[in-house]
């Protein structure tokens, strides 16, 4: 990542007045065995950068880039999890998550939703099942992706193409 920031001309200052260089926050390798201390370490580094002047209760990311499951989940928030619950925390260990590896870290649930711009993709027909649930059913609007979806409300852009959505009825809005 760094060789593409780097591509970019030092005195860009997209036309605002304010130079900006795009920040990707990689978390502490040093924790991977400890899965709540690697999610407080990383939390930690995201209260430093989102809030070392202003008081905020959720980081606010330009963009989140999401995908999303063939069972729904994104991030690493999996259907059914407890952790779909939680509202205060930023980063939360996952133990036992279903997908390989099965510790890890996540992003929690009003995090994803609190970002400037959500942006999912799914590709492929592997995803018109999930998609026709998650667009299509009452019972697909419990699922992660839906959640993130139907939270982020007009900042959510799904990039699909037409496999991943052939027969998906979902409604239309200006970022789908």
């Amino acid at each position: 990542m760094d060789g593409l920031v780097d591509k970019l001309p030092a005195d860009d200052d997209g036309g605002d007045g304010r130079r900006w260089r795009p920040a990707v926050f990689p978390i502490d390798v040093a924790y991977l065995d400890d899965t709540q201390e690697l999610a407080d370490q990383y939390e930690q580094l995201l209260v430093r950068q989102f809030a070392a002047r202003d008081s905020v209760k959720l980081p606010m990311f330009d963009l989140l880039l999401l995908g999303c499951g063939p069972d729904g989940h994104t991030c690493s928030l999996f259907p059914g999890s407890e952790l779909l619950r939680e509202s205060a925390a930023w980063v939360l260990p996952v133990e036992d998550s279903p997908k390989p590896p099965p510790r890890r870290v996540t992003l929690s649930l009003p995090v994803c939703t609190h970002g400037l711009r959500v942006a999912f993709v799914a590709t492929g027909a592997g995803k018109k099942d999930i998609l026709r649930q998650i667009f299509d059913t009452d019972e697909g609007r419990q699922l992660p992706a839906a959640m993130v979806n139907d939270g982020a409300g007009d900042k959510v852009t799904w990039f699909t193409d037409e496999p991943a959505v052939e027969g998906v009825a979902f409604p239309k809005k200006s970022s789908l």
